[in-house]
């Protein structure tokens, strides 16, 4: 029995010779660069409309392709996908399915249009980009708020879910001001080794390790440390009136420490 290796670049010469498949993209970890010798095959199969139900039966619903994982689509089926901006995070909450396009690898594009729409889904053009950045940073701060607040009152669980959903939100504003989609959460550490981020000013291993530590403990002072980094960004961007907007809140935030007397 072939291997799924093997399954592949016989995938790969009949997707050249067919006709009726005109694209085929290798997604997920094996398609970024991240892979191992146990990951999937995750394949994005591009065919002609009038083929979509027969490769629909021969690929998704066969039992015959272990380690793969298929999406038999048609152009005019992928385009709509992912596309809307009307709610900047949506994507980001629910399935964050536009960094599923990033980076990945289109192995066949007999007509040009395959390469042009996953790359135009895999970045933020740079007209989006103002308004992702200020969704999730007023999330992002929102989320500190109520941490900061859990660690005044002794909630240190609260705390410390709160500031998970800090991060998460964080992390979309830092990619998303160079134009990036937040990764998934299991290829972050791959992810910044691959392809560092330009602009922020900690290197990796510092930015992973600060987040361990925020998850961890939900640190005041690391938390915020990273709020200073990401003021000091976001500012620079032209988003100064999501912070300033919290006004003595957001004082508090920058000032309180836990061994403070509580206000009164």
């Amino acid at each position: 029995m072939a291997t799924a290796q093997e399954q592949f670049e016989m995938l790969l010469r009949e997707a050249r010779e067919d006709p009726r498949i005109v694209g085929l993209v290798l997604t997920g970890s094996r398609g970024k660069g991240f892979g191992s010798e146990s990951s999937d095959f995750d394949v994005l199969l591009v065919v002609r409309p009038e083929a979509l139900e027969a490769y629909r039966g021969r690929f998704t619903e066969s039992e015959s392709w272990p380690g793969f994982d298929w999406w038999v689509t048609s152009l005019e089926e992928l385009e709509p996908v992912a596309a809307t901006w009307s709610d900047p995070l949506a994507w980001e909450i629910f399935c964050n399915e536009r960094y599923g396009f990033a980076d990945v690898s289109v192995l066949i594009d007999k007509t040009g249009q395959v390469q042009e729409v996953v790359e135009a889904k895999g970045i933020i053009p740079d007209e989006r980009r103002l308004p992702v950045v200020v969704t999730a940073l007023d999330a992002y701060i929102n989320s500190l708020y109520r941490s900061l607040k859990c660690l005044r009152n002794g909630n240190d669980l609260g705390a410390r879910l709160e500031a998970a959903d800090a991060i998460g939100h964080g992390l979309t504003v830092i990619f998303a001001l160079e134009g990036r989609h937040r990764p998934y959460y299991g290829y972050l550490a791959r992810e910044l080794e691959a392809h560092p981020l330009v602009a922020f000013p900690l290197p990796a291993d510092e930015l992973l390790a600060t987040i361990d530590t925020i998850l961890a403990t939900a640190d005041a002072a690391t938390q915020q440390r990273l709020l200073a980094i990401i003021d000091a960004l976001g500012r620079q961007a032209g988003c100064g009136e999501v912070f300033d907007e919290w006004g003595a809140d957001y004082f508090w935030m920058q000032q309180y420490r836990p061994d403070a007397p509580p206000p009164r």
